[in-house]
């Protein structure tokens, strides 16, 4: 099978109580955040071709980025918790902590990390096009991702394995789903935000330099 390698990476993860696979969900959602600072910054850039004095305002993306970072880190906590109520309390499997659930789905996260990484260096040397579409396939290959932990961690205990994690599945998908409309409304509304500081201060500079100018 094709899940055979990352279902035993998971495994070794989920052995090693956590630290392994927590590492993997903790770079993830750096290298999330990370895109989404360094794209942002580009597009105020680029707004800012005919003010270059201003274009030192890019500094106030990293306040939006710890936004980013804390919506992130709440929408992977939701889909690891949405996998550790399913394995624990509907198949039964009470001796899985949250840590060991993490631990796994973290060790199943190798490639849409490669993914995240390859979607960074795109953002430098390529394009924010590609970059965005990179991410987008990485977040998208979350739910599957935690289908196959489950699958691949619990095929022989329980006889309904393959409906569950269809059912996780399509909770973590909407979860993820959600997350990202989530991210593009918070990315659109700093932007906006920026975009009428920008001009408020534009228009307060030119007022400042009329007032200066003696009238006859």
């Amino acid at each position: 099978m094709t899940i055979v390698r990352p279902v035993r990476t998971s495994m070794q993860a989920e052995k090693r109580h956590g630290a392994f696979g927590l590492l993997h969900i903790v770079l993830f959602v750096l290298c999330l955040t990370l895109q989404y600072a360094w794209n942002m910054r580009d597009l105020i850039i680029n707004s800012l071709q005919s003010y270059p004095i201003f274009q030192r305002v890019i500094m106030s993306i990293f306040v939006s980025s710890g936004q980013v970072l804390l919506y992130i880190l709440v929408m992977m906590l939701l889909n690891v918790t949405v996998v550790w109520l399913a394995v624990r309390y509907v198949m039964g499997i009470r001796e899985v902590s949250f840590l060991k659930c993490a631990a796994g789905i973290g060790g199943m996260m190798t490639f849409p990390l490669v993914l995240m990484l390859l979607s960074l260096l795109a953002t430098w040397w390529i394009s924010t096009l590609v970059s965005v579409l990179l991410c987008i396939v990485a977040l998208l290959f979350l739910p599957f991702a935690m289908m196959y932990f489950i699958i691949g961690h619990y095929e022989k205990s329980r006889v309904d394995v393959y409906w569950i994690s269809i059912l996780v599945f399509v909770v973590v998908a909407f979860i993820t789903i959600e997350g990202m409309i989530l991210l593009v409304q918070l990315f659109t509304a700093n932007v906006h935000q920026l975009m009428a500081e920008m001009h408020q201060a534009i228009v307060h500079w030119l007022d400042t330099i009329k007032a200066r100018i003696p009238t006859r």
